[in-house]
């Protein structure tokens, strides 16, 4: 029972992480291509606010050599539910799976 309930939590922080990513990256696009849209929306204060703050958090971890608390909650919750945790991060765990290709730390920063 404990191990089923670890296994959904652990879903659940996945669905939030993989849905904070998508908001700070597309959320940029988004910006941009409503600007030559015309869509006023994007030019809302919340909107830019809630994106700034979302890359904002991003970046003061990296800064601070801060692990992700979205990663660390998750692996904390795979372990309880008898699953492997993330070898390296969420970012480059799931760039592994999806395109059999790691994106390690060096690769973006000389991106």
């Amino acid at each position: 029972m404990e191990q089923t309930l670890c296994a959904g939590g652990a879903r659940i922080v996945l669905a939030l992480h993989a849905g904070y990513l998508l908001f700070a990256l597309l959320g940029l696009v988004v910006v941009a291509e409503g600007a030559v849209l015309g869509w006023r929306w994007v030019r809302r204060p919340a909107w830019r606010r809630a994106h700034l703050a979302a890359l904002v958090a991003v970046c003061a971890l990296q800064y601070a050599g801060a692990g992700c608390p979205l990663t660390a909650a998750e692996n904390r919750l795979r372990a309880c539910a008898g699953e492997p945790a993330y070898r390296q991060g969420f970012v480059s765990d799931w760039s592994d799976r999806l395109f059999s290709r790691p994106v390690t730390a060096a690769a973006v920063a000389r991106a």
